[in-house]
């Protein structure tokens, strides 16, 4: 169980990216002086059968028409014994309402399953196909149609695309989608509603009403991603809430505070332990 768990730990910002937008401290182009700043840190722990995994956390700045974005994930305890990774991946681009146009993204990843090779991947988006420069090369080419590429998002940047649609899809925030190309795979993340709750975190962080939305990942090109022995990516369930920014108040923030997924190895957590919101250091969230 704590190998698959790991393994889905590794997957985990992908399917995050469905509902919150992570930024960095790096600079992108397109900021006004004028335009509101806002920052969002987040920090995420993973649980199987009350066993923790790893941690992600999440890091984030939007500014007037430019975002930039990072996140770091690593194993901890068991899964590190067993399955020892790390990722992290930065991406900045340029935001105009609904239409977000990335300019780079860069993953780096080492882990155990590949003998400690580093590996790192550099998307450019200088037209509407990016352009993948694996470092180093891949072992076996990729083969993909441009059309698949086209017009599509890096695992960071669909954060930002989930998070500014929320004022466009108010009355149903669940109801999104974003095509992904990581570099190597071309998928679907898509964000469902399931029903309405209400949630009371152990950890004090958030007290009310809470939306339950399912996520789903659709490969569309590019290697199959396994997770589960035997089986594709799982879905996910989480409980979602919305968060007003303090320095720009409008924009507003989808954050899922717990994501879940059952398997026949057992429940796997991830849980919202750690938030910063432009500047500010929360215990409660609302």
């Amino acid at each position: 169980m704590l190998v698959a768990s790991a393994r889905f730990l590794a997957l985990f910002p992908v399917l995050l990216s469905a509902i919150v937008f992570p930024g960095s401290v790096y600079a992108a182009g397109g900021e006004i002086a004028d335009d509101p700043s806002s920052t969002l840190e987040l920090e995420y722990s993973l649980y199987a059968g009350g066993i923790p995994l790893g941690r992600v956390d999440l890091n984030a700045r939007i500014r007037g028409d430019s975002y930039t974005a990072a996140s770091t994930l690593e194993t901890v305890g068991v899964a590190s014994a067993l399955w020892e990774a790390k990722l992290e991946a930065t991406s900045y681009g340029v935001l105009a309402g609904r239409d977000l146009s990335p300019a780079n993204y860069d993953a780096f990843s080492i882990h155990a399953a590949t003998n400690w090779r580093r590996q790192q991947v550099t998307l450019s988006y200088i037209n509407d196909v990016p352009t993948v420069t694996p470092n180093p090369p891949y072992s076996r080419p990729i083969e993909m149609a441009d059309d698949d590429k086209r017009d599509t998002l890096d695992p960071v940047s669909a954060l930002v695309f989930f998070t500014t649609s929320f004022e466009a899809n108010e009355e149903n925030p669940c109801g999104l989608m974003a095509p992904v190309f990581d570099g190597r795979r071309r998928y679907n993340v898509s964000l469902d509603f399931v029903r309405n709750t209400n949630v009371n975190m152990d950890n004090g962080l958030y007290n009310g009403e809470a939306e339950v939305c399912k996520l789903e990942y659709e490969r569309v090109a590019g290697p199959r991603q396994r997770v589960f022995e035997g089986d594709d990516v799982p879905e996910v369930f989480g409980w979602i809430t919305s968060l007003q920014s303090t320095a720009d108040p409008a924009r507003t923030y989808l954050l899922p505070l717990r994501l879940w997924v059952e398997t026949d190895y057992g429940m796997i957590v991830a849980l919202l332990t750690s938030i910063r919101l432009d500047g500010t250091n929360l215990t409660k969230i609302n």
